[in-house]
């Protein structure tokens, strides 16, 4: 059976801690508040922009290089069949 489908894929932007699209001063004064912060307690993680196992200088300087850069946005149209329980998905033109 074909089915049709549409998928939205949002990328997020390298230091884009809060998700908005675009790596902008919130983001720089997050990754500020979370300097040196505990990555085991929920959701600090994400404030580790360089996934080096701290929130640090090299953080706040990749969130600089970051500023002002945008995540693509697109949508695409996704013809899908099943087998058993594993879809299958191929992008229609």
């Amino acid at each position: 059976m074909l089915g049709h489908q549409t998928l939205e894929a949002v990328y997020s932007a390298l230091g884009d801690v809060n998700g908005d699209g675009t790596v902008n001063a919130t983001d720089l004064s997050a990754v500020r508040m979370h300097f040196g912060a505990d990555l085991t307690v929920a959701d600090n993680a994400k404030h580790d922009i360089v996934s080096d196992g701290a929130i640090n200088a090299l953080d706040l300087s990749s969130c600089r290089i970051q500023f002002t850069h945008t995540a693509p946005y697109t949508t695409a149209r996704l013809a899908t069949t099943g087998h058993g329980t594993t879809p299958v998905a191929r992008l229609l033109d």
